[in-house]
């Protein structure tokens, strides 16, 4: 459980209308939400015969440009982040070869995943803090990271926009935020998101984290 389950970001938008609950509090409990298909049952089996052939082709982007204008719509509609997967489990530091165990201490590492029922996971956005604390202060700020993958063609991290920390040692909370960059591309962008991760660590092992897409 959370600091009274207290946290200043805790709706996640975006993608259409879509909106979730995108805070986790301590636990590692996943969050799904989903947007509405915009391809019928034949556009999704064509889309998915496309895609099969753009994935073998040894230049992607050439294969792209040869289809057609309907063809790269069902193409680009198989590929947008439809649905957003949370997962944030948490690692006691005492299980860490290269971490001390005279504190008490734990690592965070919460995953924003964007997916499409069509073409499965698309890209990852990870955020990982490793903090010590002594039941009322933090003792030691180990890590704060985040960094992403893709996993479909068409699809680049572009990298961290915006990171944050506040807070240090001595403080009764630090909270470390991080905002990364996916495109999907091929001769014209067809979707770019901007996934942001925050997680709030506290001095006695508590933990919030909150994603939202903007």
């Amino acid at each position: 459980m959370s600091k009274d389950n207290r946290s200043r970001r805790s709706i996640l938008g975006g993608l259409g209308g879509m909106i979730a609950l995108g805070t986790l509090t301590g636990l590692s409990t996943p969050v799904v939400a989903t947007d509405e298909a915009n391809l019928n049952s034949d556009e999704e089996k064509k889309a998915q015969e496309l895609l099969q052939e753009l994935r073998k082709s040894s230049d992607r982007a050439k294969g792209f440009e040869n289809l057609d204008q309907d063809e790269k719509r069902l193409v680009i509609e198989a590929l947008k982040t439809t649905e957003i997967k949370i997962d944030s489990p948490d690692t006691p530091l005492s299980t860490l070869d290269d971490v001390s165990t005279l504190d008490s201490g734990k690592r965070v590492t919460s995953t924003y995943t964007g997916t499409n029922p069509i073409s499965g996971d698309l890209w990852t956005f990870t955020v990982e803090v490793q903090w010590s604390y002594d039941g009322n202060e933090i003792t030691s700020i180990d890590r704060t990271t985040a960094f992403g993958e893709t996993y479909e063609i068409g699809w680049t991290y572009k990298g961290i926009q915006n990171e944050d920390l506040i807070g240090s040692v001595g403080d009764s909370q630090i909270t470390y935020t991080a905002e990364g960059l996916f495109e999907l591309c091929f001769q014209f962008c067809g979707q770019s998101t901007h996934p942001v991760i925050e997680v709030d660590a506290y001095g006695d092992g508590e933990w919030d984290a909150e994603q939202r897409k903007v």
